[in-house]
């Protein structure tokens, strides 16, 4: 009965409707409530973890149990940690973190995509600030499972002192260069003016460090009419800073800046299934780059073990969901796994794949 209530079929068919009935954010802390409940942990106790060798990979260094993490934007303030990695994710990609508190963009700021499994946002970093977060992570020190901390800022010394603060909480650090929806990030889109950030942090860094870029199309065919991607050797520019300065991984890619009447703002950026085909292209196009010095994680309408196995192919070590868990609902991460098992030959695993 308890594995009932976790299935994709019984959350679409119930407690979606009533989400979705309501705006956005308030249904995500609706969720965040039950989550956190010690009857719903209770309900969900071990039953969403999918343990097998063959799922096993290795991303910066990091020993995973699967491929499957938490992207960034969905536990903003690390206040979820020992919640979330109880739905079956090998690692949290917790954030993005800024050095002060922040309210954002004005609202409305999400739009649900109900026929395309999509979400837009323009949500605009709404941050608790560096201290408040510190004092967050001290109260989840009792997870078992890897921790990355996104972080963000609008010139270097806001990215170094994030860094230095947070060092010794994370297992590594993703830094946030590319969100469409914060004015001043773009000044490190300029591979000169990261460049110097890399330097800086290779100084003093202990951890390894991941660039989550913008999404560029080698496509002239738009999923929407108003999508405006960033340019493409602009991009590669950065991937060649990040080689040149040992960066340890690229997370590939943020959300896709489009125009939307829906959110106050008028943009935001699209995740979810239509960016999907896109996102495996550009993995397929920086793996060329790096070959086997920097590792990829894929991030970008991931919903399925095809999916995972797709990324994995492509030249990814790993993937980040987030709007398909807000689609699915908390058991899609071992709905993928065991997909993924049930799509693996019998000789193979996801290390084996890695190596083709």
């Amino acid at each position: 009965m308890k594995s009932y209530f976790l299935k994709p079929q019984f959350y679409k068919s119930y407690i979606r409707p009533i989400l979705f009935s309501l705006p956005p954010e308030f249904s995500q802390k609706i969720a965040d409530m039950v989550l956190e409940k010690k009857i719903f942990q209770k309900l969900i106790s071990d039953n969403l973890l999918v343990n097998n060798p063959k799922l096993t990979t290795k991303f910066v260094g990091i020993e995973l149990n699967n491929p499957v993490g938490l992207a960034a934007g969905y536990d903003k303030n690390c206040k979820h940690i020992t919640a979330t990695e109880k739905l079956g994710f090998s690692y949290l990609v917790c954030g993005t973190i800024i050095n002060n508190p922040r309210y954002g963009n004005p609202k409305p700021r999400i739009s649900r995509l109900p026929k395309d499994n999509a979400l837009i946002n323009s949500l605009g970093f709404p941050s608790e600030g560096l201290n408040q977060i510190i004092h967050n992570l001290n109260k989840s020190k009792n997870h078992n499972n890897p921790i990355i901390l996104s972080i963000s800022g609008l010139n270097i010394n806001e990215i170094l002192n994030c860094y230095k603060k947070l060092e010794t909480y994370a297992n590594a650090f993703e830094i946030n260069i590319s969100s469409p929806n914060t004015k001043g990030l773009k000044l490190f889109q300029d591979h000169k003016i990261l460049k110097e950030l890399f330097i800086k942090l290779n100084e003093i860094r202990t951890k390894p460090i991941i660039i989550k870029i913008p999404p560029y199309t080698n496509s002239k065919k738009d999923v929407y009419k108003s999508v405006n991607y960033h340019d493409k050797n602009q991009i590669m520019k950065i991937v060649q800073t990040c080689l040149e300065q040992s960066i340890d991984g690229i997370t590939v890619s943020n959300t896709t800046p489009i125009t939307s009447n829906k959110l106050q703002s008028k943009s935001g950026g699209l995740s979810g299934k239509p960016i999907f085909e896109n996102m495996i292209e550009m993995i397929r196009d920086i793996k060329y780059e790096v070959g086997q010095k920097i590792d990829i994680s894929a991030c970008g309408g991931i919903s399925t073990g095809k999916d995972v196995l797709e990324a994995i192919k492509a030249g990814a070590k790993a993937t980040q969901i987030y709007t398909s868990l807000i689609y699915e609902g908390p058991g899609i991460v071992k709905i993928i796994n065991e997909e993924i098992l049930s799509l693996l030959k019998e000789n193979e695993d996801l290390m084996s794949l890695q190596s083709k």
